[in-house]
This record gives structure tokens, C-alpha cells and sequence, in this order.
């Protein structure tokens, strides 16, 4: 392995044989640093995981459609600062209450979607964006507080999110990437909370205003 990096496709069903699709458990080494993409892509079989506390990166669709994977802790990751788009898309590992570790600065698009959160709080990481649909599918309801390091969200980020309040801490306004970043949150009752002598600047702005 290439500089501790598990390779692209490593353990990827469409890569090998067919008796391989059954794979249950992995144990990966402690040196791993970055799992690669698609390294676990569609084995709906895999069961357990270990993630090493080593990791900085989960590259796109590394377990994407994991349905049988168990849930793991990525709040112990004290290293990982990238998830990768779809890494985690229709897995079942992700528990209902997700903690992100503080180092974490990239999240990718889809990157939970159509998984099982519907409670997350990223005011301790170091996130500077949410990309597009990251938590499509996602009845995530109660506060969404984010770090004073976020620039945008993607469109559709939250599009079944249902917050009661969201909290900004950017010294310059966060920007929206459409219309439909919290597209379930229209009508509902939602405060949003902006650092003083931004109030205005999100009011007149095409995205936030409604």
C-alpha cells in the first residue's frame, strides 16, 4: 500500500471475484491513512470495519451501500480532515446521532446521504463547506449549529432537514448554493442566527431572505 493509503477500489466487489461480494469483515492496519475511493463500493454484506484513529481521509464511495455495515464512531477519528462525496450514501453504519471529529474541514457532496441522522452538530469541526446533497434524505430536525470556518452550503445539503434553529458564526455571510438547501424547513417555523451586523446581509439575500 502506496504510502499508507488503502488504493482506490482495494476491496471493490465489481474488482474481483464474485465469491468476494460476501466479505464480512475487514481489519485494516494502524498505519492507514486515507482510505481510498470506492474502497469498499456495494459490498452489502460487510459487517464490520475497524477505521484506524490514524485516518485523514475517506475517499468518494468508499462504503457507499454498505446496508449491512455496523455503526462506527467517527467522532475518535482525531485526525481525519476529509470525507469524500457519496462515502457513506445508503449505508447503514451511520448512527441516528452523528459526531464529526473537530478536524474534519471537507465534506463532500452526498457524502450521508439517505442514512439514518437525524441529529448533527459541526460547531466544533473545522468545516469550511457542506457540498451538495451531503444530507440529502436526511429528516434531521432540532439545532444545526455550524463553525465560524464555514464559506457555503451546497444546494440540497438539507433538503429534508426540519431544524429549529440554524446558527451561523461566519464573520462573512455563508453562502447558499440554491434555493433548495433547506427545501423542507420552507413554512416551517426556523430561527436562523447570524454574528451582529450580519442581520441585514442575510435578509436582502436571494437565498437566505425566505
Amino acid at each position: 500500500m502506496a504510502e499508507n493509503k488503502l488504493p482506490n477500489s482495494a476491496f471493490d466487489s465489481g474488482s474481483f471475484p464474485q465469491k468476494l461480494s460476501y466479505l464480512k469483515e475487514v481489519i485494516l492496519p494502524n498505519s492507514i491513512t486515507e482510505v481510498g475511493d470506492n474502497a469498499f463500493g456495494g459490498f452489502p454484506d460487510l459487517e464490520k470495519v475497524n477505521l484506524p484513529t490514524s485516518l485523514e481521509v475517506i475517499g468518494s464511495a468508499a462504503f457507499i451501500s454498505c446496508t449491512s455495515l455496523q455503526e462506527i464512531d467517527l467522532s475518535n477519528l482525531e485526525h481525519l480532515r476529509k470525507i469524500g462525496s457519496s462515502a457513506f450514501k445508503n449505508c447503514s453504519a451511520i448512527p441516528a446521532t452523528l459526531k464529526l471529529p473537530n478536524t474534519l474541514e471537507s465534506l463532500g457532496s452526498w457524502a450521508f446521504a439517505n442514512t439514518n441522522v437525524t441529529s448533527v452538530d459541526f460547531s466544533n469541526t473545522a468545516l469550511n463547506g457542506v457540498e451538495s446533497y451531503a444530507f440529502s434524505d436526511c429528516a434531521i430536525t432540532g439545532d444545526l449549529s455550524f463553525p465560524a470556518t464555514l464559506t457555503h452550503i451546497g444546494n440540497g445539503a438539507f433538503d429534508a432537514a426540519t431544524p429549529s434553529s440554524i446558527k451561523l458564526k461566519s464573520s462573512n455571510m455563508v453562502s447558499l448554493g440554491g434555493t433548495d438547501v433547506f427545501k423542507a424547513a420552507k413554512g416551517t417555523t426556523c430561527t436562523v442566527y447570524v454574528p451582529k451586523g450580519l442581520g441585514e446581509t442575510y435578509n436582502v439575500d436571494t437565498y437566505w431572505s425566505p
